[in-house]
């Protein structure tokens, strides 16, 4: 009788949680449209799988004179796995969307989409770049920036010099010149 009751309760809950709904996306009620969206930040840059990138990605709507517009809806899209935070939002006074991006599991390149309407309805969009860098790529950029610099920064290599005598058997430096 026990296990019926565990069992019917257990049921329930599982059918309650699987009831939820989706929360719906609220649609954006422009009130105005621009003619030419820009990058103004947060494109080429390079992240992680999986990881949000570390700066967000934020773009402008103009009019037809290059003028910022207030009111304009914006949407991000992007492949499979990449998330938008938010994914559509209303320019702010300065003409401005800031959106989070999250890349996705696979590393490699990827172009997301911005995109707006103008006056006549028509789809105005821009293409922004991102790298998501997997293991490999990672752990090659870490040690890049950990070890590399030290060949290539004049300031940071040590000057030595070296004196050759010789040898019956070889060419050996001597323990002097070594500093």
């Amino acid at each position: 009788m026990k296990r019926r009751l565990v069992a019917l309760v257990c049921l329930a809950l599982l059918a309650a949680g699987c009831s939820h709904k989706a929360r719906q996306a609220q649609a954006l009620k422009a009130t105005a449209n621009g003619a030419a969206i820009v990058e103004s930040s947060g494109g080429k840059q390079i992240g992680y799988i999986g990881m949000p990138l570390d700066q967000p990605v934020v773009v402008q709507v103009n009019d037809a004179s290059g003028s910022a517009v207030t009111g304009a809806a914006v949407y991000f899209s992007g492949p499979g796995g990449v998330t938008f935070t938010p994914a559509a939002a209303l320019t702010d006074s300065s003409g401005q969307v800031t959106t989070n991006v999250a890349l996705s599991q696979q590393s490699g390149r990827y172009k997301l989409t911005a995109s707006t309407h103008d006056a006549s309805g028509k789809n105005v969009q821009i293409t922004i770049e991102e790298v998501a860098l997997g293991y490999q790529q990672t752990l090659g950029a870490q040690l890049n920036a950990q070890y590399c610099i030290r060949c290539h920064d004049p300031e940071s290599r040590r000057s030595a010099s070296l004196t050759w005598t010789t040898s019956p058997s070889s060419l050996i430096p001597s323990p002097k010149a070594i500093r």
